[in-house]
């Protein structure tokens, strides 16, 4: 696969590319510096949500790109 020259994209192409990595859980450098430690989280949680108990949360990927692409 080619590497994106993400520079010379319009700004609606750089915005789907951005959107585009999100939702393949990797981080795009528009939403600012990588958080330390993001590329050794799992892409999700394991763990199954219980309605009726809080669970402990095991961070993953998807925490940290699912607020953008809301």
């Amino acid at each position: 696969m080619e590497a994106i020259d993400a520079g010379s994209l319009n700004k609606t192409d750089r915005l789907a590319l951005a959107y585009t990595r999100l939702k393949c859980v990797l981080w795009d450098e528009i939403l600012g510096p990588k958080p330390e430690g993001f590329d050794d989280l799992p892409k999700f949680s394991k763990e199954v949500k219980k309605s009726f108990r809080p669970r402990q949360h095991m961070r993953s990927k998807h925490d940290y790109t699912e607020p953008a692409l809301v």
